[in-house]
């Protein structure tokens, strides 16, 4: 079993207290901070996530002219993320095709049929994964929609390093101001 890092102890404190909620949803509020931080870094600021309480009752982070979905995941204890796209029990199953909600009972607005929909009126154009690994450090995966969507999941699980593509289109991502993001 992996032991809880100091920073991961830190961080299930803190959430919900900085969130105003708890559980996942903390978890994912935070990683919206995250996300937002880390498009500062890179030199980018839109003016519309700078409300919180609007920008943890939206799905998504705004990012200029498209939107991003973000999840967060602590590291676990086999060593991966898990990133989870819709709600009830699971073991991760394939969405489907002709169905929106999974063969297990689950219900996702993101997976599965109709999420395509949920997209493009939200003109969310990716998914931004987060998580803390087993060094203390914030670690972003960037997916794009139509990858995202092809994928049919309604969970992911990666190691740290499975997917340096991800990793790699994070780290290249570019964003453009634009007349909105900067009121």
């Amino acid at each position: 079993m992996t032991e809880i890092t100091k920073s991961e102890k830190l961080l299930r404190s803190l959430a919900p207290v900085m969130t105003g909620t708890k559980g996942a949803d903390a978890y994912n509020r935070f990683a919206k901070l995250a996300v937002v931080g880390a498009l500062k870094d890179k030199g980018f600021e839109d003016g519309r996530n700078s409300d919180l309480a609007e920008l943890y009752k939206k799905a998504y982070v705004c990012a200029g002219n498209f939107n991003l979905l973000v999840r967060f995941s602590f590291l676990n204890a086999v060593g991966s993320f898990i990133w989870d796209f819709a709600s009830g029990v699971s073991v991760g199953k394939s969405m489907g095709e002709k169905t929106y909600a999974s063969s297990k009972g689950r219900y996702s607005k993101w997976v599965g049929k109709g999420a395509e929909k949920n997209w493009r009126d939200l003109n969310i154009t990716g998914m931004v994964l987060v998580g803390l690994d087993g060094n203390d450090e914030i670690r972003f995966y960037y997916v794009g929609r139509e990858e995202f969507l092809d994928l049919g999941k309604d969970r992911l699980i990666v190691k740290p390093n499975g997917r340096p593509e991800w990793e790699e289109a994070w780290s290249n991502l570019q964003f453009e101001q634009t007349f909105s993001s900067v009121l």
